[in-house]
């Protein structure tokens, strides 16, 4: 008796393959995905939950039971959702969406699993991975949403296979089959995915302000510094910006010092940050070295941007970006994400600008109280010398000779300049702090300067990651006929200045493939569209232009057979790669359809060869023949040798 090749085949070891189970394995693997979302950019709390519904969701369906009824399931969702709405969250409304989602999707997991519910789970982990990549535009939204392509497609392709399949034994293949179709159609995706990305045009501002976070203060810097905050932010090492150095500079020949904000207003312990009157440069300036970068921030909660000392212009890509006195480049608004912009700056430590008369004055205002050591420092040290810049330096080696960075407060004073100056040590900010009140003492107008200085350089991209730890300050003295000059009176050693010890090449090339990321995700804007529209323009004119000569004429045409070969050798590699039983078929097929015999979409081989055999009768026999060895062979699996081809192919001449 022979066996319908509908009902599957047995595999090697007399093992059964449950298409259940490869639903399962489908299902699980796009919820871990989720967890991973959940995990990276949530919380650990709901990724804990997550974890747990995948493991009790994974046990349950391996045992075939599920101690929860739906009711329970429904209830314990409503609950959840209303109860993650009425907890604060950090994300704000998107993080409750989420969080809810989650909820969904441990109940789905708990429960038994229709198709449309194995759907479900596969839209709710892809609302997670969106929901990542709105929180953080960070290189591992792409690793997962990379698996998350093609596990969705093989999904969606199995799924009617896995209903219909529903308590028979798998075919041999199928599954192999199936996840070669879902590569094929990922692959004829890419070129309109490629399209969708660099074509669609680019909005210059989130559509909705309010989805993102409110990123919470991580630079430390603000309109008031006092004595001790730089030292504590020092010892972080959350990444604060990537500045790409462009035209081929880097590494620069010195630490690189990033200018953010200048505070000039002090009560002596205390340092404010106010807006200055925009200056007026000196003449003949601007001839300084210049450096081109590109800057990739992270949300820092405010206006200050940061660029090397001292910027001289800025192109925005997504904000209005302007200048305010002092050199200082802030936005017009906070940036709420991860932003990009290039600036031009002169590294030569001068900033070549006009000291008006109030602004004089603010920078030579010394505050009543100052305790007696920084006037014995100004009288002693700086005493003897005339001028300004010989002021500077007998300053900046006294500081470097006889004084120790460390990130400890002094103590032992009611004044804290007192205390560093009695102590011998401090962190910046007291040197920065001492110094500018030692030189407007002796008659120099000196400010303070908050910024970072250093970072770790990656070769691999020409750039430069600055990480909190680099937080600084540091002095500009005023020097009339030059500008303000740069003054790092804190000793290298120990202290930011001195750099940062150099990463792993792992390390650089992982970070590397993190700012190429950036790279396609925020600095790919309107401005880079039309950029690359231009080009593309430029090179389809030079490739086509022709003209009416014979050597154009002959490229043309030989263009026009290389590509009319194209899918004459597609035809032919598929021909190669045919079984000779399936190519046996498709000629049947051909001559019953050239009698007006067509085989319909959803009719079995065997049942359309009845058909046939009905409608032509002399060649029953062969049509039946013909199909039940093609049936047999992509059914079930059987094989035939060259002998057994030959005679049905004598057995197609019949029909």
């Amino acid at each position: 008796m022979k066996r319908d090749v509908t009902e599957g085949v047995k595999v090697k070891g007399d093992r059964t393959r449950r298409p259940d189970r490869v639903t399962l394995v489908l299902t699980y693997a796009m919820a871990c995905l989720g967890l991973a979302a959940a995990l990276l950019h949530l919380s650990l709390l709901l990724g804990g939950l997550l974890a747990a519904f995948i493991t009790l969701g994974a046990a349950w369906d391996l045992r075939g039971r599920h101690p929860l009824s739906t009711w329970m399931i429904n209830l314990f969702s409503v609950m959840g959702v209303i109860a993650l709405a009425a907890l604060p969250s950090a994300h704000g409304f998107l993080g409750r969406l989420l969080a809810a989602s989650v909820v969904l999707l441990g109940a789905k997991l708990l429960g038994p699993k229709a198709s449309r519910d194995h759907l479900q789970v596969m839209l709710l982990s892809l609302l997670l991975l969106i929901g990542s990549a709105i929180l953080t535009v960070d290189l591992t939204f792409g690793v997962l949403f990379a698996a998350y392509l093609p596990l969705a497609t093989a999904t969606l392709l199995w799924i009617p296979f896995g209903r219909e399949l529903e308590g028979r034994t798998l075919p041999r293949g199928l599954v192999r089959r199936l996840g070669g179709v879902a590569l094929v159609l990922l692959a004829a995706a890419i070129p309109l995915t490629t399209l969708f990305y660099f074509g669609l045009p680019r909005a210059t501002a989130p559509l909705w302000h309010g989805i993102a976070p409110s990123p919470a203060l991580a630079s430390g810097f603000s309109d008031r510094v006092s004595l001790g905050d730089v030292g504590r932010i020092a010892l972080r090492t959350d990444p604060v910006f990537r500045a790409v150095l462009l035209e081929g500079k880097g590494p620069l020949p010195a630490a690189p010092y990033w200018r953010g904000l200048v505070f000039e207003d002090t009560d002596g312990v205390s340092w404010r940050a106010t807006e200055p009157p925009v200056s007026t440069l000196l003449a003949g300036s601007g001839s300084g070295e210049t450096v081109r970068h590109l800057v990739y921030l992270e949300p820092q909660g405010d206006h200050t941007l940061f660029a090397l000392d001292h910027p001289l212009a800025a192109s925005p890509t997504s904000l209005t970006l302007r200048f305010s006195g002092g050199a200082v480049l802030k936005a017009a608004r906070p940036p709420a994400t991860r932003f990009r912009y290039e600036v031009e700056s002169d590294i030569t430590g001068w900033v070549p600008e006009v000291l008006g008369p109030e602004a004089r004055a603010r920078n030579l205002f010394v505050p009543p109280g100052l305790p007696p050591a920084v006037h014995r420092l100004a009288s002693d040290v700086v005493g003897p010398a005339r001028r300004p810049q010989e002021k500077v330096e007998r300053l900046r080696a006294h500081f470097h000779t006889g004084y120790t960075y460390t990130t400890q407060a002094p103590v032992g004073s009611d004044h804290p300049l007192e205390a560093f100056l009695t102590a011998r040590a401090g962190y910046c900010e007291y040197f920065a702090a001492a110094t500018a009140m030692a030189l407007r003492l002796s008659g120099v107008p000196a400010r303070l300067v908050g910024g970072y200085v250093g970072g770790e350089f990656n070769d691999q991209g020409n750039y430069y990651l600055v990480r909190q730890r680099s937080a600084h300050v540091w002095v500009e003295a005023y020097i009339d006929g030059r500008g303000w000059m740069r003054v790092d009176p804190t000793p290298p050693a120990g202290s930011p200045a001195g750099g940062t010890s150099p990463a792993s090449s792992f390390s650089r090339f992982v970070d590397s493939l993190r700012l190429r990321w950036y790279a396609l995700t925020i600095g790919y804007d309107m401005r880079s569209q039309v950029a690359a529209l231009r080009s593309l323009s430029e090179t389809i004119r030079n490739t086509f232009a022709f003209s009416l000569e014979w050597e154009n004429g002959g490229r043309l045409l030989g263009l026009a057979v290389l590509l009319a070969a194209v899918p004459l050798l597609v035809s032919l590699t598929r021909k190669a790669r045919q079984h000779p039983l399936e190519r046996l078929y498709a000629q049947l097929l051909r001559r019953l359809s050239r009698r007006r015999i067509v085989r319909g979409h959803k009719e079995g081989p065997l049942d359309f060869a009845r058909r046939a055999s009905r409608a032509r009768p002399e060649g029953a026999s062969s049509i039946m023949e013909i199909s039940r060895a093609y049936a047999a062979w992509r059914y079930g699996g059987r094989t035939y040798g060259e002998e057994r081809l030959r005679e049905l192919s004598r057995n197609l001449r019949r029909v």
